[in-house]
């Protein structure tokens, strides 16, 4: 499977560059745009086709006409790991709630269900987490090393 530090070797660029980084947050963004999460990415051909277009538009220097076939083949797979992965977070999101619905409902307590979505772009990850004990519920909030309990 090709990942996304194959695509900076193709392209020439180092890993720790500003444009490595502008690159990748460009593919993601394109992927968030384009790609449906309900699909599979192969099952879109004209979004990966506007995919394409777009990042030839925005990177004309990085995919030149030298080898750009190959690079923009290394590009799509990419883009396509990303929407797998942010297809495979949401349903595990997905399953989270329904099975937080599940306890609540057996322990007949109000069902809250928190959604934090990927709408808002940010590079912290958070984590969150309702646990039942006999005495009530706790909330645990995870984001990044700190972890915040509310009993």
């Amino acid at each position: 499977m090709i990942q996304f530090p194959q695509l900076l070797d193709l392209l020439g660029l180092p890993a720790a560059s500003t444009v490595s980084k502008g690159i990748k947050e460009t593919l993601r963004e394109l992927t968030r745009r384009h790609l449906d999460e309900k699909f599979s990415p192969f099952s879109q051909p004209q979004a990966l086709k506007n995919v394409e277009k777009e990042l030839l538009q925005r990177h004309p220097d990085l995919f030149a006409k030298e080898d750009q076939e190959n690079k923009l083949y290394f590009a799509l797979r990419v883009v396509s790991r990303f929407h797998n992965s942010r297809r495979y977070a949401i349903s595990e999101r997905q399953k989270r709630v329904k099975q937080a619905e599940s306890v609540a409902e057996k322990h007949n307590k109000e069902n809250i269900v928190i959604n934090i979505s990927d709408s808002v772009t940010t590079s912290k990850r958070v984590r969150v987490s309702v646990d039942f004990f006999n005495n009530g519920s706790a909330l645990t909030l995870s984001l990044r090393e700190k972890t915040i309990r509310l009993f």
